[in-house]
C-alpha cells in the first residue's frame, strides 16, 4: 500500500492550507503560485483544488484555475511542506492536476515561481515548461531617496491643471464607478498572459476596494478640475512598515507627460512624512519605461517572478 495518496480537497483541510502559507511566504508583497489560485480555484471550479497526504498526514496541496474568457487555458500551482519534499508528491499531484486538465479539454498550462525557489524552477524545466514573462519585485529606501533631482511632483501635475488627492477623499458610495473608466482602461496594458476581462463596478468594488486588499489614506490619484480619474496609485502597508504599490495606471490620453513620475514621487514624500522605512513595487520586466523611473528614483531589484507555460501534447 502507498504512503502517499492524493484526493480532492475538503473544507476541513483549509486550515492547514492557511498555516502553511504563513509559513510559506517567500517574500512579503508575493506569494507562489499556489497561494494565488488558492483564492480563487476553490469557488470557481469544482474539483479544482487537491490535498496531499503522506501516510495519512497532511503534507500539502495542488490546484488549478481557468481563465475567464479562454476555455482552454488553466493556472497551476502546487505546495509541498518541507518536511514532506524529495518524496515524490509534487509529482504525484502534478500528474493528477494534469489528468483532470486534459479530461476539461485545456491545451495551454500556467504557473509562476520566484527566482528564490530553485527547486522549483528544476520542478518546471523538467516537465517541459518554458518561459514567457517574469515580474521584478524591488524596494526603496525612503531615508535615502533623494526625490528633488528628478522634479516636483505638485508642480508636474499643477503645470497641466491637474491636482493629486487620496481615495479616502472620495466618497466610499460610488468610488468603484469612479474608478471603473481607468481602470478597464490602463488594465489590458498590464503584461498578463491570459484574455482581460473587464470588470463590473460590483466586482471592482469586491476584489480590488475591499478594506484587506487598498490602504484608501495611502492610495493616490490624479485628477482634472471636473475630478475626472487620469492616474492611480493603489498602495497596501506591508508587516515590514513599507508601502506596497500593486497598480499604478495613466490614463492613454495623459502619456508621455511624466505624471508616472510624479505618482511616483508624490508617493515617496507621502511615505517619508508617514514615517514608512521603504516602498516596494512589481514591474514588469517588458516595462522598460517605469523600470526606468524606478531605477532613477533609487528602487533595487529583490526578487523576480517567472511565468513559465506548457502546451498539453494533445494542443501542441
Amino acid at each position: 500500500m502507498t504512503a502517499q495518496k492524493v484526493r480532492t480537497l475538503e473544507l476541513k483541510d483549509y486550515k492547514q492550507f492557511e498555516r502553511l502559507r504563513q509559513n510559506e511566504t517567500p517574500w512579503p508583497y508575493v506569494t507562489d503560485a499556489f497561494t494565488q489560485i488558492w483564492d480563487l480555484a476553490y469557488e470557481i471550479v469544482p474539483r479544482a483544488m487537491l490535498t496531499v497526504e503522506w501516510e495519512n498526514a497532511w503534507a500539502g496541496g495542488a490546484g488549478y484555475a481557468l481563465a475567464e474568457t479562454d476555455p482552454h487555458l488553466a493556472f497551476i500551482g502546487i505546495i509541498i511542506k518541507p518536511e514532506y519534499r524529495r518524496r515524490g508528491l509534487g509529482q504525484e499531484a502534478y500528474t493528477k492536476l494534469i489528468d483532470r486538465l486534459r479530461t476539461r479539454k485545456i491545451g495551454r498550462v500556467l504557473t509562476i515561481v520566484n527566482t528564490r525557489q530553485e527547486s522549483g524552477h528544476d520542478f518546471v524545466t523538467q516537465r517541459d515548461f518554458h518561459e514567457i514573462g517574469r515580474s521584478i519585485y524591488c524596494e526603496l529606501n525612503t531615508a535615502t531617496a533623494a526625490v528633488g533631482v528628478l522634479g516636483d511632483a505638485e508642480q508636474l501635475v499643477a503645470d497641466q491643471d491637474l491636482r493629486f488627492t487620496t481615495l479616502n477623499r472620495f466618497p466610499q458610495r460610488g468610488l468603484a464607478d469612479r474608478l471603473l473608466p481607468i481602470w478597464n482602461r490602463t488594465r489590458p496594458d498590464q503584461p498578463q498572459h491570459w484574455p482581460y476581462v473587464p470588470v463590473s463596478a460590483h466586482r471592482f468594488e469586491r476584489e480590488i476596494l475591499a478594506p484587506e486588499a487598498i490602504s484608501w489614506e495611502h492610495s493616490f490619484v490624479i485628477v482634472t478640475p471636473a475630478n475626472d480619474i487620469v492616474g492611480l496609485s493603489l498602495n497596501i502597508p506591508t508587516a515590514e512598515n513599507r508601502l506596497f504599490t500593486f497598480y499604478t495606471g495613466i490614463d492613454p490620453d495623459f502619456r508621455g507627460k511624466k505624471l508616472g513620475l510624479a505618482l511616483k514621487l508624490k508617493l515617496i514624500e507621502h511615505a517619508q512624512s508617514q514615517g514608512f522605512a521603504g516602498l516596494a513595487a512589481e514591474n514588469d520586466a517588458d516595462n522598460a519605461a517605469m523600470w526606468r523611473i524606478n531605477k532613477q528614483l533609487g528602487f533595487i531589484s529583490v526578487l523576480e517572478m517567472v511565468t513559465y507555460q506548457k502546451l498539453l501534447e494533445a494542443y501542441e
